[in-house]
């Protein structure tokens, strides 16, 4: 990824409904690149990932440029 375009909307600004519709679709990407081990190297269990900074960095980029690509 290159760099951002100043209008890109982060991800505390994206809508709550857009967040709600495309959580379960961000989550499966995820979830298909840390089948076995998360981002940050520690077993990718439910419980770790729910918590895991990096998860969750990730988790919200995705976010960030589905809501970016579709707007």
């Amino acid at each position: 990824m290159g760099r951002r375009p100043k209008n890109w909307v982060k991800f505390s600004d994206i809508p709550t409904e857009f967040v709600a519709a495309h959580c379960i679709e961000i989550e499966d990407a995820c979830d298909e690149e840390t089948s076995l081990l998360c981002y940050c190297g520690r077993l990718a269990t439910g419980l770790h990932t729910s918590t895991c900074r990096q998860y969750r960095k990730h988790y919200q980029t995705k976010m960030e440029e589905l809501y970016n690509d579709s707007h």
